[in-house]
């Protein structure tokens, strides 16, 4: 009987050691095996973003991690969710849900919910074009994406062999910029036909410009380069 005892306590202790791992694990961010693909987009993929800010020369992950989730499809027409995980520093509990529509060519994304996204607010062109080809090479220095001599900014498609945004490193992705260019705000999207990989933006801390913009940024997490 004191065999059978300890061995219930001992049971009982390794229960609770598992409930106590899952319960800190909870509210961890959990990159998921089932990403979002535009070439097959699906309810529930989902992406997940670790957020940065700082400088070009001082770029540090927030602590809070994005979601951005497929919530319905019906063939053309999306619902796309953003919210961030519950362990992070910012977590609202309240979700950010708008349309788009998509095609194995493009998804479209009108400026009236754009607006409210963390990933696509700045974005002047209403689709990203997903499997057009890119007419120009782009070059990441200072943080900054540079068409030659000078920053990238135009309504046109290019392409770079690396962007880097903070730990994350992404080789040969499309990157196209706010159309039209806004007030010292230097925005890009990184993506291909299949996903959305980073979304970075450089702005004035204030006016006149400070030497060193604010940048933001959410980079995916868990995907193959």
């Amino acid at each position: 009987m004191k065999l059978k005892n300890s061995y219930s306590l001992a049971s009982a202790l390794a229960l609770a050691s598992l409930l106590i791992l899952t319960s800190c694990d909870k509210d961890e961010a959990t990159p998921g095996a089932n990403q979002i693909n535009l070439q097959s987009p699906a309810v529930n993929q989902e992406n997940f973003y670790l957020q940065y800010q700082g400088t070009c020369a001082d770029l540090q992950p927030t602590g809070d991690t994005l979601i951005l989730r497929i919530k319905s499809f019906d063939g053309t027409n999306l619902e796309l969710e953003e919210i961030l995980t519950e362990g992070s520093p910012n977590y609202y509990p309240q979700s950010n849900i708008y349309p788009a529509k998509w095609s194995s060519d493009i998804l479209d994304i009108k400026p009236e919910f754009r607006q409210s996204s963390a990933l696509f607010f700045f974005y002047g062109s209403d689709s990203l074009k997903l499997n057009m080809a890119p007419s120009v090479q782009l070059a990441q220095n200072s943080c900054l994406v540079w068409k030659g001599q000078e920053v990238f900014t135009g309504d046109y498609l290019g392409v770079i062999p690396t962007f880097r945004v903070g730990e994350q490193n992404y080789k040969q992705k499309k990157v196209v910029s706010c159309v039209p260019s806004i007030l010292d705000l230097d925005g890009y999207l990184l993506y291909d036909n299949r996903n959305l990989y980073s979304s970075f933006t450089s702005a004035a801390q204030d006016w006149p410009p400070s030497p060193d913009p604010i940048v933001r940024a959410y980079a995916l997490v868990d995907v193959d380069n």
